[in-house]
């Protein structure tokens, strides 16, 4: 089935033309129907890219690790596997995100690229991925990955912004950050 606009189909990135070019550019979140998993992945992975956080060394390396994931298709939508919207396993290095972030009860795109920058920050830090990195503790790891969700939720418009993850960027010590998150997550931290 095609979509006509003003009688001619629908022109969507990375169509050919027919003068043999490509759409290379265009609205990225103007879509004719649902966007595929793959696509709001993608689309995700540019908003960190173009964000203050994207552009630090930090938020380069957790990009890289989120695109050679998204490559190798080890990010998914999913069933919530436990208590939380997302997580990241290893081995196999692989993302999963709960299927409510799918969902127009979420802002899909901010939130799941606000998913994205905590799950890839575990793991860039994966030692199993870059064998230069030594491991870090749990609690080092994971206040590392809200660390970084907090730099990136702050730049969001304050409507997406998650309010858990706005009450962890005003703590400025790691002993309290490791406060916040043994209350949060109970014993599974040390």
């Amino acid at each position: 089935m095609w979509v006509l606009v003003n009688g001619h189909p629908a022109a969507r990135q990375w169509d050919t033309t027919s003068y043999g070019g490509m759409i290379r550019e265009g609205e990225p979140t103007v879509f004719i129907g649902e966007a595929s998993d793959y696509e709001l992945f993608d689309l995700a992975i540019h908003r960190i890219e173009i964000s203050e956080f994207g552009r630090t060394e930090e938020g380069k390396r957790v990009i890289q690790r989120l695109k050679t994931l998204q490559s190798d298709g080890r990010i998914h939508f999913g069933p919530r596997p436990h208590a939380e919207p997302s997580d990241y396993t290893s081995p196999p290095p692989t993302i999963h995100i709960t299927d409510e972030y799918r969902s127009e009860k979420y802002d899909s795109l901010d939130s799941t690229a606000r998913l994205l920058v905590h799950e890839g920050t575990h793991a860039a830090n994966d030692p199993e991925v870059d064998k230069a990195h030594a491991k870090p503790t749990d609690m080092d790891d994971e206040i590392a990955a809200w660390d970084n969700e907090s730099e990136f939720n702050h730049e969001l418009p304050s409507i997406h912004r998650n309010s858990q993850t706005s009450d962890y960027g005003r703590l400025n010590t790691r002993e309290k950050k490791a406060k916040f998150l043994k209350d949060l997550y109970g014993s599974k931290l040390p």
